[in-house]
């Protein structure tokens, strides 16, 4: 029978103000709330919802849905992340327009935004540089097709595109990303390898083609 503690999200969790770290083993499917309750279990606080993640020790973490897993915010096994209790520690969460069904997924960097549309109508807004990863979001962008109603992908669903907008982030955001990269493809669910393999050919991204095809061999 596997171990079952080798299947686990294995993370580091360093406090701003102690600079004290906290190694903490999360299911590969967790929330970011739960990953809070975790960390206050550790801790030994009473109140998990005062804590305040980032991942970049600068942006703070906040799932578009209480659903959202730590795996679609770019969080992979083995993760230094940052806590505080101080609610300006970090600068504004990435925060959730439900009214427009907008997700709003920062990046380190303040560039032009790209608006993105998946097949059941979820709109994700990104930075460019994220988005020129594919060869087809890049060439409607430089042909001036790009509208604020956002570029459809009538191929991708919400829930594929959420992976490879989060491959992308690792992409472009990551100085050891080659090593990220492979983290981030071994915690993809099963069930996601295919969605996600065909969404990297219709969008033209055969680094994340080639990524996959080595996971399901």
């Amino acid at each position: 029978m596997a171990d079952a503690s080798a299947t686990m999200m294995k993370l580091r969790l360093r406090s701003v103000e102690s600079n004290q770290t906290h190694r903490i083993e999360v299911p590969p499917r967790s929330t970011l709330q739960q990953l809070q309750e975790s960390l206050s279990q550790s801790i030994s606080s009473s109140s998990s919802s005062s804590l305040h993640i980032s991942l970049n020790r600068k942006d703070e973490l906040q799932g578009y849905s209480p659903e959202a897993s730590l795996h679609s915010l770019g969080i992979t096994s083995g993760d230094l992340l940052y806590f505080t209790f101080d609610p300006a520690g970090f600068s504004s969460p990435i925060q959730t327009q439900d009214s427009k069904r907008l997700i709003s997924i920062e990046t380190m960097s303040s560039s032009k935004k790209i608006t993105l549309k998946s097949s059941d109508g979820v709109l994700f807004q990104v930075d460019e540089a994220v988005a020129l990863v594919s060869q087809t979001i890049k060439h409607v962008i430089e042909d001036g097709c790009a509208t604020e109603d956002g570029i459809p992908l009538p191929n991708v669903t919400s829930k594929i595109l959420e992976n490879v907008i989060a491959y992308c982030k690792v992409h472009v955001g990551a100085a050891n990303s080659e090593d990220r990269l492979r983290a981030w493809a071994a915690d993809l669910p099963l069930a996601d390898l295919v969605g996600v393999i065909t969404a990297a050919n219709y969008l033209g991204i055969p680094s994340l083609h080639d990524l996959i095809q080595q996971i399901i061999i």
